[in-house]
């Protein structure tokens, strides 16, 4: 009877340990088939980016991760500025003097793809900016001039003269754009007609258009605002204001449209009588996540459907 009673319990000893290792692969196939949707649920975002004449590909994971990496030998090619980028066929438009012996700012085309080809010269001017449909090519000619190249016929044409020196114009639609005035007033154009609408806003740089094409974001002259403009309803709104420090006008839309990249003054550098700003990523919901310190942001597009 005792060796029964022994016998018994032994069973019912290994049949516990039995349960607890089989709960244990549970957990642990549990755990890890977490972690695999983690790893599959991160959210990544490319943007294309000038910091301090550089051009870089900055790459975001859920939001606050960061990671820089230059796009072309800044040895060789330097003073990049407002990189605009065509989604059809991956080029790449951005202004520099670097690569001419007459030291003019020219406008340069290279491939994303193909970045280590030699950047091609496209036209002299500043501040390019694709179309949405990637016909067309918006620049700025010093002083007051903005002009439009078509890239289909290799033509370009003055479009006015009454345009904010050293401003970016941006596209509101295939064929209208968003510009500051001399008189600081922001117009509304159409590239076909040629004809000018007042929206009624002054004080107002245009910065950057929506994905979906509804809304663009805009700085303040006095550099303490962020304005949404509404393309459809033609009105706009505070989205951010700073009572003490300084916010930059140059904006860059996420993907999905429900976020931006920016810069702004912080206070451990105000205390210390810097002018520097920082990179952050801001939500239409009101969060921000601080991504990187002392960042000189001139421009930049998300390029992140390119390897989507």
């Amino acid at each position: 009877m005792k060796k029964l009673k022994q016998f018994f319990n032994l069973k019912i000893c290994i049949l516990f340990h039995l349960i607890i290792l089989i709960l244990g692969f549970i957990i642990l196939s549990s755990i890890s088939s977490s972690d695999s949707f983690a790893e599959e649920s991160i959210k990544k975002e490319k943007y294309l980016i000038s910091i301090a004449g550089v051009l870089k590909e900055c790459l975001i994971k859920n939001g606050n991760s960061t990671n820089l990496v230059d796009i072309l030998d800044s040895k060789k090619v330097n003073d990049v500025y407002w990189p605009s980028y065509n989604h059809k066929n991956g080029n790449i438009y951005f202004s520099t003097m670097s690569l001419n012996e007459e030291h003019k700012t020219c406008i340069y085309e290279v491939n994303i793809v193909n970045k280590e080809e030699k950047p091609v010269k496209i036209v002299e001017g500043r501040f390019p900016s694709i179309s949405p449909a990637g016909d067309f090519l918006l620049f700025y000619i010093h002083p007051y001039q903005l002009w439009v190249l078509d890239l289909k016929k290799n033509s370009s044409k003055i479009l006015f003269s009454d345009m904010m020196n050293y401003s970016p114009a941006v596209w509101c639609a295939n064929d209208k754009v968003l510009y500051a005035t001399t008189s600081n007033k922001l117009f509304e154009y159409n590239i076909v007609t040629g004809e000018k609408r007042d929206t009624g806003y002054d004080n107002v740089i245009p910065s950057s258009l929506s994905p979906d094409g509804n809304l663009v974001l805009c700085g303040s002259f006095d550099g303490d605002k962020i304005y949404l403009y509404s393309v459809n309803t033609k009105t706009m709104k505070v989205l951010k204001k700073s009572r003490a420090l300084t916010i930059g006008a140059s904006f860059i839309w996420s993907s999905d449209g429900k976020s931006f990249l920016y810069t702004r003054q912080t206070w451990s550098n105000t205390i210390r009588i810097s002018e520097a700003q920082d990179l952050f990523h801001y939500y239409l919901d009101g969060k921000e996540i601080h991504l990187l310190k002392n960042i000189a942001l001139f421009g930049g597009v998300n390029i992140t459907e390119q390897d989507e």
